[in-house]
This record gives C-alpha cells, sequence and structure tokens, in this order.
C-alpha cells in the first residue's frame, strides 16, 4: 500500500502542475516590465488575472494546454492500465480534434501529420528533420511532470517512460533530456524523499546532448533574472524551462514564494510555473500548497475525481 506521504506528494505533483498552468497564465507572454505595471502588487489570486484578449479565452483559475496533455497521459493509464506511447499518442490526438484553446504549433504539427497515430515517433522525428534539426520547444517538457508518479520504485521505466512519451510529439534529444531529468527529480521526492544533485542531473543529461550541462548549471547557479524569461525570443526553449525547473529544484523557497517568483519574470510563465511547481509539489507534497489556490482552481471536481483514481490505479500496482 501507498503511504500517506507518498500519497501526498502525488498529489502535490499534479496539484503543483495544474496551479502554476493556471496562475502562471496571467503573466504569459509579458516582459518582466509589463507583469509589474499590470500587477505592481504581485499576482497572487486568479481573480486578479487580466481580461485581455489572450487571457480572456479561460475562466480564472482554469489551466492551460499543459496540463491538458497531463490530463491527456493521466486517462491513458487509467484507460490501459499502462503507459504506452501509441496510447497517449491517441489521447492527444482527440485532445486536438476537440479543440483545445491553446496547442503548441509544433505540437500540432507532429499530431497532424498524416502517421502520427500509427507511428507517433516517427512522426515526430518528420517534424524535427523538417525544421532542420534546431527547434527544441518544451511542449514535451511542459507535461512530463505525471511520468515521475507513474512506477516511481522503478528508475529505469520512469526514464523509459519519459524518453517514449517525449518523442511522440518532440523527438530531438535536448526534449528527451529535459523530460526525463524532471521526471526523475519527481520521482526521487516520492520514491526517496530526497533531492537529485547537480552532478546526478549532469550525468543523466551528458546521455543525450552536450548542450544540457550549460542549462543545469544556470539552474543550479543563477537568478531568475540572469536567464531572461522574459525574452520572447527564446521563451519556449526546453532547456530554459529545465533552467526555472532546476531553480526551484536546487532553491530553498517554498511553494507559494518560488511561483510568485517565477510568474513575475512573465514569458513562458504557465509553463515555467507548471514545471517547477508540479516539483515543490513532489518536494513539499499536496498539505503545503496554499489553500486559497488550491480551493478556487477551475474545475477542481474534475481533477480531484481524476487524481482519486490515479492513485488507486498507482496503488494496485505497487511493487506488485
Amino acid at each position: 500500500m501507498l503511504s500517506e506521504q507518498t500519497i501526498d506528494k502525488i498529489k502535490g505533483v499534479i496539484y503543483g502542475q495544474a496551479i502554476g498552468d493556471a496562475l502562471g497564465l496571467g503573466t504569459e507572454s509579458m516582459t518582466s516590465k509589463e507583469v509589474r505595471n499590470h500587477y505592481p502588487s504581485g499576482l497572487k489570486y486568479y481573480t486578479e488575472i487580466i481580461d485581455d484578449s489572450y487571457r480572456k479565452r479561460w475562466k480564472k483559475g482554469e489551466w492551460t494546454d499543459d496540463t491538458d496533455q497531463v490530463i491527456c497521459i493521466l486517462n491513458s493509464i487509467l484507460k490501459n492500465g499502462e503507459l504506452n506511447e501509441n496510447k497517449v499518442a491517441h489521447e492527444l490526438y482527440d485532445w486536438m480534434k476537440r479543440g483545445p484553446k491553446d496547442i503548441g504549433y509544433f505540437t500540432a504539427k507532429v499530431l497532424e501529420d498524416p502517421e502520427f497515430l500509427s507511428d507517433p515517433h516517427a512522426a515526430a522525428k518528420r517534424r524535427w528533420l523538417k525544421e532542420g534539426m534546431l527547434t527544441a520547444p518544451n511542449g514535451a517538457l511542459m507535461r512530463t511532470s505525471i511520468i515521475g508518479t507513474w512506477k516511481f520504485w522503478d528508475k529505469d521505466a520512469v526514464t523509459r517512460n519519459a524518453e517514449n512519451v517525449a518523442k511522440t510529439t518532440h523527438y530531438d534529444p535536448r526534449c528527451v533530456a529535459s523530460s526525463v531529468i524532471v521526471s526523475q527529480i519527481i520521482r526521487s521526492y516520492i520514491d526517496e524523499n530526497r533531492a537529485l544533485t547537480q552532478s546526478e542531473i549532469s550525468e543523466i543529461g551528458k546521455q543525450y546532448h552536450e548542450k544540457v550541462e550549460k542549462y543545469v548549471q544556470k539552474g543550479f547557479n543563477s537568478s531568475l533574472q540572469s536567464m531572461e524569461l522574459d525574452d520572447l525570443n527564446k521563451r519556449a526553449y526546453t532547456l530554459r524551462g529545465l533552467s526555472v525547473a532546476l531553480w526551484a529544484h536546487s532553491s530553498k523557497y517554498t511553494f507559494e514564494q518560488a511561483l510568485q517568483r517565477i510568474i513575475a519574470e512573465g514569458g513562458d510563465s504557465d509553463t515555467n510555473a507548471a514545471l517547477a511547481c508540479s516539483i515543490l509539489g513532489a518536494r513539499y507534497g499536496f498539505k503545503a500548497i496554499p489553500s486559497y489556490l488550491v480551493d478556487n482552481l477551475y474545475n477542481k471536481e474534475k481533477l480531484d475525481f481524476l487524481i482519486d483514481s490515479y492513485i488507486s490505479k498507482v496503488n494496485s500496482i505497487y511493487k506488485a
């Protein structure tokens, strides 16, 4: 049976993801200066999110495509009793067909490939090659948090699952590396109740791409301000998102403190906050998340039902 602490951490990951996403929407695509202008006292409550032409498409406290895709993975596990990239691909495709309010350009292009459902890895690789093997957006990274909670007692399984699910849409090794690292950080908090070290994370990254190490160092040794997260030309780069996740992982801030600092920087704030808060949810647990962020999350009842069902599924196979 799963311990109460383990259940609390799994719930913290999923709620952290959704909350970071929902509040982070309030400053997405803004510069840090624009964030200060719109939110001179900071952004603490969902109701404070401005109703401009972009944000008014969402209800107050509603998550975006980042968490939609986490739910696609979660639903795939609930339906199939396993984490299989081809089954996940079908969930992602069905989600796209339902017309989400937002979907990344690169992800959409892969999902639109005529052979995506029959061979998602091949479709993702074709798009990557067509982009000159230069594009490494954060579409796979933004949804990877749930993977660290599935079979968390099997380190190798978490790596395989993170690799395979990342490559359903994002074939670049930088995308794969960042997804594996975040999944393993979450796994370690849940299974071992400890933080992976910088050297351990660097060793993971070196297996995939030589550029990962630079961003690992940034995450552990740089301030958020020095990362220039509001540079909109680079905001969706997977290794930049990884740096923010590692900043949160290595910081001493509480869940709320880290969330406030990340969204104050603007840029791809919904993804950055979702990543960071999923990790902090694994570190501190659900009980450490402020109740006003939990209670006012849009579709909270839906999320609670999914979490309860998912925890039951994890419990049923725990070290079976």
